[in-house]
């Protein structure tokens, strides 16, 4: 298993990475605004758990196109 983690930049808007968490892996905005305020907090949160480390790090990369700092790592 891979997880993908999303990372605090200070740069990206609160709602961005909402949008995205949304968008990408289809949380819930509530559960999204929870994610997204554990990263700013925290620095960093994990955001998916997925069995494959190609399909980690396509979204991964998903969101770093998106302006989003994305890291992978085994579980």
């Amino acid at each position: 298993m891979f997880r993908v983690a999303l990372h605090n930049d200070h740069v990206t808007c609160f709602e961005v990475v909402v949008h995205y968490l949304q968008t990408l892996c289809s949380f819930s905005f509530d559960d999204a605004l929870g994610l997204t305020r554990r990263i700013d907090q925290d620095g960093t949160a994990d955001v998916a758990e997925l069995p494959g480390r190609d399909e980690a790090e396509q979204l991964a990369v998903a969101f770093q196109r998106r302006g989003i700092h994305a890291s992978v790592r085994t579980a």
